[in-house]
């Protein structure tokens, strides 16, 4: 915990490792937690330069892993305000049986919106994503999802229900806590 470098120098390994293998399953992996991981320590242009390199070196017709550092693309394009980019990185809905892509395409996709303005389509998001987020056991989408509803909720004056998608989020993170402990 908090050695950045450290991390970083292990995911660029990783991403040497992949390229040399062929392997774009686990490059974009790799290009997409270094990217959330330098978003995390407060590099957001690095962040939003990683995703595109990882989209850069990640060919399309590997369709998932293309389609997850795309969508990792327009999480850091978010993060670094250039909200037009995230719109363009934003992929379409992919089947709900795609899981985590799924609730992951949903979930920027709310975030991009409520951050656009358009409150209905955010809350489209949110809904198509609930059932899939009340089942996961991944803390950082229940956030995500937690904090957007309340977002959505608090701008529509809705103050008890933010509060519940708040302390929702808070059961579904205890119940994951519980879970590894």
């Amino acid at each position: 915990l908090g050695e950045v470098d450290k991390g970083v120098a292990s995911l660029e390994r990783a991403i040497e490792l992949a390229r040399s293998r062929d392997d774009y399953d686990s490059l974009a992996t790799a290009y997409s937690n270094l990217a959330d991981m330098h978003d995390l320590a407060g590099a957001t242009r690095a962040a939003l330069e990683t995703a595109k390199e990882g989209l850069a070196a990640t060919p399309s017709h590997h369709l998932r892993s293309y389609a997850w550092i795309k969508l990792t693309m327009a999480e850091m394009a978010f993060a670094a305000g250039e909200w037009q980019t995230a719109q363009n990185a934003l992929s379409p809905n992919p089947s709900r049986g795609s899981g985590l892509l799924f609730v992951f395409r949903q979930l920027i996709g709310a975030e991009v919106e409520l951050g656009t303005g358009d409150e209905d389509a955010a809350e489209a998001c949110l809904e198509a994503a609930k059932d899939l987020v009340a089942v996961t056991s991944e803390p950082q989408r229940i956030a995500l999802y937690g904090a957007l509803q309340a977002d959505l909720l608090t701008r529509r004056r809705d103050l008890a229900g933010a509060q519940r998608a708040v302390q929702d989020a808070l059961y579904g993170l205890e119940v994951c806590t519980d879970d590894v402990m």
